[in-house]
């Protein structure tokens, strides 16, 4: 824009002041507003001194391209040391990078050496799993940190078995077109539950004549109850009392304790911290029936992961070895009891999570093992660090040691409104307390939208 006035000024001085006055109208009147505006292209704000040390290289010629690299931060080089298939061959004692094939008698590397851009947390999380290579290992990570990342390069350059634990299809079919075949096994948690369960039935080591599976239910509540004989508790009628112990048996499942307590129906039940016997009872009938192979025959009743989870530790299943390394991703939705399975695991197990996307309780921990932390974005810039915090800050379990630190290379955008009707009404939003959150809600019920509780 400067430029473009001084060659005005030169042929035209009338148009050129001309021009810087509407130059003057159109930018910002302050350094947020400045700050904002060059966000919104995608342009964040060196360093300062960063910024003053290239001023002083030169009054008249600035190095553009060093500035740019030297203001990227965030990421850098870092060479990272892989197992290669040299490491499988057994060798007494070897400590040589190239060994010997058996068969073949070709010299087959023991390490692979890449050189790839990571931030400080990703180069010492990888460099940690590839170092502890049997451990249980937690890496906390928040989202944007780069957790996809480095186990991708793990699963693409690391010559180990591994056996990667999605969520969803979906991620487990992306993932198979991003990395391929080779040692890698793709797997559902539900599939993975499945075969578990399978190979455990097979073994007999379950205590019924059922091999659980994770299935859905067409049959009515009211059809169920009629079959497997759940009786009336007090006022509630069979149905009512099937849908109260499918309750409790969902929350006992995610918990870590080994038989239903009361405080499994306290949503549900007034009073059921004084006395919860009969209800007790009654989960522990509905339980009974979802794993009796003569009941399943008759009507079908749903079971879920948590489930099979939950029937597996009952019984100590152990996991077999031929699984390799696991990696279950969003390991902090998993249940207590599939947490306990993997702790007994033999062989190495690493879970990748961020505690803090939990919804409903805390996100079980290995019982031992090691745990890592990722808190560096490469998603979001600076100026969303003290909005992170603040809201991580209203947790009272303090999962992080270290705070979020968005990338000072990154560009991010920032918004402060001083009344409720300028906000967007499409976003995810953080009250820190209860009260304006239940002031919010009844604003919105008020005008007509759908509240569904957390």
């Amino acid at each position: 824009m400067i430029d473009e006035a001084c060659r005005l000024f030169g042929t035209d001085p009338e148009r050129g002041r001309l021009y810087l006055l509407r130059l003057a109208f159109e930018v910002p009147r302050n350094i947020d507003d400045w700050e904002r505006q060059l966000s919104l292209q995608g342009i964040a704000l060196a360093d300062e001194n960063t910024a003053d040390g290239f001023c002083a290289m030169s009054p008249d010629a600035f190095p553009v391209d060093q500035f740019q690299a030297a203001c990227r931060t965030t990421l850098g080089p870092h060479t990272v040391r892989f197992y290669g298939e040299g490491a499988l061959v057994e060798q007494e004692d070897s400590e040589e990078d190239d060994i010997d094939d058996g068969e073949t008698g070709k010299r087959i590397s023991a390490y692979v050496e890449r050189t790839t851009d990571y931030t400080v947390d990703q180069v010492r999380a990888i460099r940690s799993l590839i170092a502890n290579a049997d451990e249980h290992i937690d890496l906390h990570a928040y989202a944007g940190t780069g957790k996809t990342h480095i186990v991708s390069e793990l699963l693409a350059h690391d010559a180990r078995h591994f056996t990667f634990v999605t969520p969803s299809a979906a991620q487990a079919q992306a993932l198979r077109s991003r990395l391929g075949a080779g040692k890698l096994r793709v797997l559902t948690m539900i599939r993975f539950a499945n075969l578990v369960a399978a190979r455990a039935f097979e073994q007999r080591a379950l205590s019924t004549d059922f091999k659980p599976v994770w299935q859905k239910s067409t049959a009515s509540l009211a059809d169920i109850a009629s079959v497997i004989g759940v009786q009336r508790i007090g006022g509630y009628s069979p149905t009512a009392v099937l849908r109260i112990a499918f309750e409790g048996i969902n929350r006992w499942c995610r918990s870590s304790s080994i038989d239903l307590q009361p405080y499994h129906f306290s949503r549900i039940v007034m009073g059921a911290m004084i006395d919860a016997t009969a209800y007790i009872a009654a989960a522990e009938h509905v339980w009974r029936c979802m794993f009796s192979a003569k009941v399943q025959k008759q009507i079908k009743i749903v079971i879920n992961v948590d489930h099979i989870g939950k029937w597996l530790a009952q019984h100590r299943v152990k996991l077999p070895i031929h699984w390799g390394t696991i990696v279950v991703d969003e390991g902090h939705d998993m249940s207590a009891a599939w947490k306990s399975l993997l702790s007994d695991y033999a062989g190495g197990v690493i879970s990748l999570g961020d505690p803090n996307q939990r919804l409903i309780g805390t996100a079980p921990r290995f019982l031992q093992g090691k745990s890592l932390e990722m808190t560096q974005s490469v998603r979001q810039g600076q100026a969303v660090e003290l909005l992170v915090n603040g809201a991580i800050s209203l947790d009272s379990t303090g999962v992080y040691s270290s705070l979020f630190a968005g990338a000072a290379d990154h560009a991010t955008v920032t918004s402060f409104y001083e009344a409720w009707s300028d906000v967007p009404q499409v976003g995810t939003r953080l009250f820190g307390s209860p009260f304006t959150l239940l002031e919010e809600a009844l604003r919105l019920i008020d005008a007509g939208a759908r509240v569904s509780p957390p």
